[in-house]
């Protein structure tokens, strides 16, 4: 079974507020309609109503300073509670705590070098990798001019791979057809003379 939930002390309050105040409205209009009815029939005694209708204000007022008041003590309550933790601490404990306290005083410097060591190391690479990459250049470059001494290209794969293709087409072409490679040989011959 479960049990209830605690109310919070202000919504039982407000909640007390808002019932006194229906009660005392269900109240002046079932006076206004008295009076109205009264009007109508006979003279009434106001002093003497005023003086009931007071008399109930008072009653729902003390009512709820005493609820209010209740609140603030248990309220206070509560707070003198909660607010007495104590925390000790041992004498092993405390000695923990300044043999660790001393420990960080004298080691203080250890991030400062850490932080020092990865600053030199970054330098130090990133100027390598500057001048690797300078280097890479230059002997591109130098690759390049002595292949086009020697009459020699630098062609993508591709293009080699599809001409390689097609050698070894013809190739296999002129095995299977002596006959009509003569032609090709012929032509080939014409056209190398010519070149010369």
């Amino acid at each position: 079974m479960e049990e209830p939930k605690p109310q919070n002390p202000i919504q039982v309050i407000l909640g007390d507020i808002s019932e006194n105040l229906r009660n005392i409205h269900l109240e002046t209009s079932a006076l206004k309609r008295e009076v109205e009815y009264l009007g109508k029939r006979e003279t009434i005694d106001v002093d003497n109503e005023l003086q009931r209708f007071k008399k109930e204000l008072d009653k729902v007022s003390s009512e709820m300073d005493k609820k209010y008041l209740s609140f603030l003590d248990n309220f206070k309550q509560e707070i003198a509670e909660k607010s007495n933790v104590s925390v000790s601490i041992d004498k092993i404990q405390m000695k923990e705590i300044t043999d660790f306290n001393r420990f960080l005083r004298g080691y203080w410097y250890i991030p400062l070098a850490i932080m020092g060591v990865s600053l030199i190391i970054a330098s130090v690479t990133s100027v390598m990798a500057s001048n690797f990459y300078k280097k890479s250049i230059s002997t591109k470059e130098r690759v390049i001019i002595e292949l086009k001494e020697d009459g020699q290209v630098i062609l993508p794969r591709e293009e080699v791979q599809e001409a390689n293709r097609q050698l070894m087409i013809l190739r296999e072409w002129r095995k299977l057809n002596p006959k009509d490679s003569k032609s090709l040989d012929d032509f080939e011959l014409g056209w190398k003379m010519r070149g010369k």
